[in-house]
């Protein structure tokens, strides 16, 4: 990007920055959590097993 205002690249580049932030987050997120094996709710089983409703 070329401009004669060095504001305008600065002000450019704000949101890139901000979107790389995010998605590396988002990626550092997304791996811890498939590296944890017991699932969000804690219990060791997969959501919608079926195990809750068992007579």
């Amino acid at each position: 990007m070329e401009s004669a205002d060095s504001a305008v690249a600065v002000a450019a580049r704000v949101p890139i920055g901000l979107g790389a932030l995010c998605f590396s987050l988002f990626s550092v997120v997304s791996v811890l959590e498939s590296g944890t094996g017991d699932g969000a709710d804690g219990e060791g089983e997969p959501e919608g097993s079926g195990t809750a409703a068992d007579p």
